[in-house]
């Protein structure tokens, strides 16, 4: 079976390899220059504003440092004054008590919260605009074999279960991989997001007297995206730990699961498949998106499961 990409959407033929070449080259050579100005003149516009929006975030961040030193020898001030006062009318009345130390501390404490939520907004800002700076405006113009071929260092790409064809199960599943190295898994969802995972050490063989089959220690795994609902590029994650990964779940079980990649994604029959809430917290995390990042939602929620592929890869 073959997997071909155009203008975004995944094709798939029944042709033994996979592709995810995209046409939108050929497609703007054919369209003329004048197209290609115009594509170019739209991404040189939103670098242009992109680099302006930086650029504001950093004089703000500027201004702050300038005001929290200010705000150190204000508070100084306030305390030297204070402790002149107290010197001179000991006796009379405590700090607390004094007009001065009332005044400017509470000028002083007014300041400071200020900066704070100024710092905050900032802090979002910037979240923002790293957000931004790995955006893609049209998925249609993203390669995404090249990106599958980075990450896990192969060429070659065979589909060896397509759940379209293939039994959506445990056994129809694990029939195809069992005893297999590099493999990866690709998930399509109804809404069009394109996610996965990709284990290099050796798929187990399911124990059925078990619950769950983990797979063994795997240092070559990881999960990623290569299309989302926040037009984010193709990105893979790494587990912050390789000694559980992947896990086959026995059925019938009450979540009709099939396979896990651990404190990521879970696959289920019967619209129950599901992104984890661990996941921000076992994965680096490039986005700042967390759980969210594959599909805009994430346990309790449920997405659909539109196609699931695994993949040899060689």
């Amino acid at each position: 079976m073959d997997v071909s990409q155009f203008n975004g959407k995944i094709y798939i033929q029944n042709n033994g390899t996979i592709h995810l070449y995209n046409k939108s080259d050929r497609k703007l050579t054919e369209e003329g220059n004048g197209k290609k100005v115009e594509i170019f003149d739209k991404k040189k516009e939103v670098f242009v504003e992109k680099k302006t929006f930086e650029k504001t975030i950093s004089i703000l961040k500027e201004n702050i440092k300038t005001i929290e030193t200010n705000l150190k020898e204000l508070k100084n001030l306030v305390d030297r004054r204070c402790v002149k006062v107290d010197k001179n009318e000991r006796g009379k009345e405590s700090n607390e008590e004094n007009p001065l130390f009332l005044s400017q501390t509470t000028t002083y404490n007014s300041i400071q919260t200020d900066v704070k939520l100024l710092k905050k907004k900032i802090d979002i800002l910037q979240k923002k605009s790293d957000i931004d700076k790995i955006k893609v405006r049209d998925y249609s113009m993203v390669d995404y074999i090249s990106y599958l071929k980075q990450w896990t260092n192969k060429s070659h790409f065979k589909i060896i279960y397509d759940s379209s064809i293939d039994e959506l199960s445990l056994r129809g599943l694990n029939s195809k991989i069992k005893g297999l190295t590099d493999v990866l898994l690709l998930v399509e969802t109804d809404n069009n997001d394109l996610f996965g995972s990709f284990t290099a050490t050796r798929v187990p063989i399911v124990r059925h007297e078990e619950h769950t089959t983990f797979f063994g220690k795997d240092p070559g795994f990881f999960v990623f995206t290569l299309r989302n609902p926040h037009n984010i590029q193709p990105i893979k994650f790494i587990k912050k730990d390789c000694y559980k990964t992947m896990m086959f779940w026995n059925q019938p079980n009450e979540l009709d699961a099939v396979i896990s990649a651990i404190l990521c994604f879970r696959i289920s029959d019967g619209g129950k498949s599901m992104i984890m809430n661990q996941f921000k917290d076992f994965y680096d995390d490039p986005t700042g998106l967390g759980d969210d990042v594959f599909t805009g939602s994430h346990e309790p929620s449920c997405f659909g499961l539109s196609r699931l592929l695994a993949i040899k890869c060689n």
